[in-house]
């Protein structure tokens, strides 16, 4: 019992990792996390909710790096392969965005198709 408590104060007294350490992820619609909380602020700047949760309480498929809600994604297959399209909430950096090239490269994978564009698009 005590090594089971020790393991647990242990790993809640570990330090935060760097940002650079944390995943990304591209997380689907409707995302547990999202529909969980009431108060969202911890994940997402209150001002980019209204491009998460859309009329007729559709939550769109979000990008989360480093704990943070920081772009909506959408997919759209083809014959050509699977497009993915990137609305990020501001600048997205290198490593995210190579983080983001494999994600989507596993979910084309997911579907079986080739990933044939992914692209980031500025919200206007």
């Amino acid at each position: 019992d005590m090594l089971i408590h020790q393991a647990v104060a242990d790993e809640l007294t570990r330090p935060v990792p760097e940002r650079e350490a944390w995943p990304v992820h591209l997380l689907h619609r409707f995302e547990t996390v999202l529909m969980s909380y009431m108060d969202k602020d911890w994940l997402v700047e209150p001002v980019w909710m209204k491009r998460i949760s859309r009329p007729a309480g559709h939550i769109e498929p979000v990008v989360m790096d480093a704990g943070r809600i920081v772009a909506t994604w959408k997919y759209e297959r083809s014959g050509r392969g699977l497009r993915i399209a990137i609305f990020p909430f501001g600048v997205v950096d290198l490593r995210v965005k190579k983080a983001i090239e494999e994600k989507a490269i596993r979910v084309a994978d997911f579907f079986g198709q080739p990933l044939s564009e992914l692209e980031f698009i500025e919200a206007p």
